[in-house]
């Protein structure tokens, strides 16, 4: 993986595409988070449709979660997304149907005890696939 994350953005993003579709390399997450240091909106946009497509990654879980978690507001709603995506697609299931209304940036940030709960959901249903 020398010289990959200096490679140039359109060779990154197929190097990602290549490791996951051929390989279900977890690498392929790291080569993905480093197009997020780019400053186009392009990038941000694929690497969340990306590890939306990528349920079965571990790696690509774990960044989800940390997002969710996180203090970056862009990343926790794409993380959000993400996670309503996993939910239609079947692939995650909540104890309760309506937890992912209360996952929003103001209830986040305003009432943190309060998302707790539907935060711990979404987290035993991301790691349980």
């Amino acid at each position: 993986m020398e010289g990959v994350f200096e490679a140039p953005e359109r060779e990154r993003q197929s190097i990602a595409l290549t490791l996951w579709e051929d390989y279900k390399s977890e690498k392929s997450v790291d080569v993905l988070l480093s197009l997020l240091d780019l400053p186009d909106p392009y990038w941000r946009d694929f690497v969340f449709t990306t590890l939306g497509r990528m349920t079965e990654s571990r790696a690509a879980r774990d960044w989800v979660w940390q997002c969710l978690r996180g203090d970056r507001e862009i990343y926790f709603s794409k993380a959000v997304d993400v996670v309503r995506w996993w939910t239609v697609e079947g692939k995650v299931q909540t104890a309760d149907p309506d937890v992912l209304r209360q996952l929003t940036w103001a209830n986040k940030t305003q009432a943190p005890a309060a998302i707790g709960p539907a935060l711990e959901q979404v987290k035993k249903a991301i790691f349980s696939l």
